[in-house]
């Protein structure tokens, strides 16, 4: 079985959550003018990560499928 899938997070997201010490209030910094998006596609074959890509945009079925070809089956898929 191969997990081929798509994740990310937009350069704005507030954080809901934070560490500080026990007692103490965890400060943070919030940049509210960030814009973008960063992407991750990586392949899983059982539990070994085969490939990670980091894309800053948006993925589109098209950069998906040309990361499928291009970095698990380089040599025997059928070009496009």
């Amino acid at each position: 079985m191969v997990y081929f899938d798509e994740s990310g997070f937009a350069h704005d997201m507030l954080r809901m959550h934070g560490y500080a010490p026990a007692g103490e209030r965890a400060h943070g910094v919030k940049d509210s003018h960030a814009t973008g998006r960063t992407s991750v596609i990586g392949t899983l074959i059982g539990k070994v990560l085969l490939t990670v890509g980091l894309f800053i945009a948006n993925i589109t079925a098209d950069i998906f499928i040309h990361g499928w070809r291009r970095t698990f089956c380089p040599n025997s898929c059928p070009p496009p």
